[in-house]
């Protein structure tokens, strides 16, 4: 079976540097989390912190990438692992995903990142090399024309973009000749459905595929936060989705995906993400840190809702929609001067 690698080499929104290198940062094995705080115990399981992670073990993909790949995301940190588990692995077997930073605005400095990340990687291609975001300073058909150049060299094989709305999509299509646009990932789940007005439509006909990140929205729909009992990492609580009002508005939700769960025999995450296999062009990434996640998660695609659950689940978000205040219902809300800040940011790769 081919597994499907994908990691982000971005910065985090608080931008913050691979944990693993950053001052200041504290390690929970046990919750395998890094945090930014002074005390000596870790704030979800109270297990002695360390400065340091713990050392990552060798020639296995899970431990090495999925379970570690929320911690060490950045400055090629992700890379340099999988490149060692790839040793062991026939790399026919294996999808590479990667991304490169939007603030590459030139061939120079793009072949750059992508030589980078091969030498990282050890392979000499990547099967699929994403823009991580639209450059307003930059023309997309310039970035296109150099990816397309990069393709036809057989350094990559499928061209993707990343947080690109319907008009640029296109416009990143038209400026291709010899090869098309594969996927657009996007943030896209129960809570935020925006791209459903027009883009799913959009690359279904185009045969375009939906990666779909945060589609489990950093575990608001699992069912294991509640107004009572919210989670205290610094990502998960500068996030909307997590404050009192929002939590109480979607508790008849999580009511209904946990009936139709155990009706199935099945878990709430993997009710949820079967939401989204509806779509056949939809393909969700949820974030992991153990073995189990994992196995909970390929749970999720040996059956499909029927009607009527979809029915009910679409009246219990009807219901949450009502009921939240309507800035909530776009996501997470970006300050005005993000595009500049990350654009501008000197960035290694």
């Amino acid at each position: 079976m081919t597994t499907l690698i994908e990691f982000n080499l971005f910065n985090n929104i608080v931008g913050s540097k691979s944990p693993r290198y950053s001052k200041g940062y504290k390690y929970c094995s046990r919750c395998e989390e890094a945090f930014l705080i002074n005390t000596k115990n870790c704030p979800r399981c109270g297990a002695t912190l360390r400065t340091k992670p713990r050392r990552i073990k060798k020639n296995n993909i899970i431990e090495n990438v999925c379970l570690r790949d929320g911690i060490l995301n950045c400055n090629g940190e992700s890379e340099r692992i999988l490149g060692k588990c790839l040793k062991n692995v026939k790399r026919d077997e294996v999808v590479i995903a990667t991304k490169f930073s939007p603030t590459r605005v030139t061939e120079k400095g793009l072949r750059k990142a992508l030589e980078n990340s091969l030498k990282r990687l050890g392979t000499s291609y990547i099967d699929l090399y994403q823009v991580h975001w639209p450059n307003p300073l930059i023309p997309i058909p310039k970035t296109m024309k150099i990816l397309e150049k990069l393709w036809s060299e057989g350094k990559i094989l499928s061209i993707g973009v990343s947080n690109f709305n319907l008009k640029q999509l296109i416009k990143a299509r038209e400026s291709l000749s010899k090869t098309d646009i594969v996927s657009n990932q996007v943030e896209y789940n129960m809570l935020k459905r925006n791209i459903e007005k027009s883009m799913i439509e959009y690359c279904l006909r185009e045969k375009v595929t939906i990666i779909a990140y945060s589609p489990l929205v950093q575990g608001a729909l699992t069912g294991r936060y509640t107004r009572t009992n919210k989670p205290r990492d610094l990502v998960r609580k500068s996030n909307p989705y997590f404050t009192s009002r929002k939590l109480e508005s979607i508790k008849p939700l999580l009511e209904a995906l946990r009936e139709i769960a155990e009706k199935r025999g099945k878990t709430i995450t993997q009710i949820v993400l079967n939401w989204m296999l509806r779509w056949e062009n939809t393909v969700p990434i949820p974030g992991v840190k153990r073995v189990e996640h994992v196995l909970d998660i390929a749970g999720a695609m040996d059956f499909r809702l029927n009607d009527i659950e979809l029915k009910i689940l679409e009246e219990k978000l009807h219901e949450s929609r009502s009921t939240n205040p309507s800035k909530l219902r776009h996501g997470i809300q970006l300050p005005r001067n993000y595009l500049s800040m990350i654009f501008y940011e000197k960035r290694e790769d």
